[in-house]
């Protein structure tokens, strides 16, 4: 369509030229209205005036039509963007409440592990019952779900400030 526009443009130019130069003549040959030169003078300068502004017009059309599919393809861009942006929000809130529910799932399985083994300590320890000793147990029988839950607990955050 640029084509056509510059195609048009050009022709409106040559239509200005032509009708300056008619017209010179036409105003030149004004005072013999009867002679043959002034009315061909006189015809051609109306003429050129006339694909002028035709040639303006189509070009102002054509300009509104390349701005008019230029917003479109601009907006249609922006809607896949936002398609694209709305579909990854979408997985990602997906893929937090799996990680959420998984991770309260296992937070809560560590919780009654190491809550029976404090109520085990303090019974079969008795007096000689340490904190201590009993937290670096806790700590040895139960590393691999204290990493998983540490590690569910990162990819949670990680999903949240993607979200965001």
């Amino acid at each position: 369509m640029q084509i056509i526009s510059d195609a048009l443009l050009l022709i409106g130019f040559f239509s200005l030229i032509a009708a300056i130069i008619y017209g010179i003549r036409w105003f030149k040959n004004r005072k013999n209205k009867e002679c043959k030169e002034y009315k061909k003078n006189k015809r051609s300068t109306i003429i050129s005036l006339i694909a002028l502004f035709s040639a303006l017009w189509f070009v102002g059309s054509v300009e509104d039509y390349i701005d008019q599919h230029s917003q479109q393809t601009t907006q249609t861009e922006k809607n896949v963007t936002t398609n694209n942006g709305q579909t990854e929000y979408l997985e990602n809130k997906e893929e937090f409440i799996r990680t959420f529910t998984s991770l309260g799932i296992k937070t809560e399985d560590l919780s009654k592990a190491e809550g029976n083994e404090w109520r085990d300590a303090i019974r079969n320890e008795g007096e000689n019952f340490s904190a201590s000793v009993s937290v670096k147990k806790i700590e040895d029988n139960h590393r691999s779900e204290i990493i998983k839950v540490k590690e569910l607990s990162d990819q949670l955050h990680q999903l949240d400030q993607k979200i965001q």
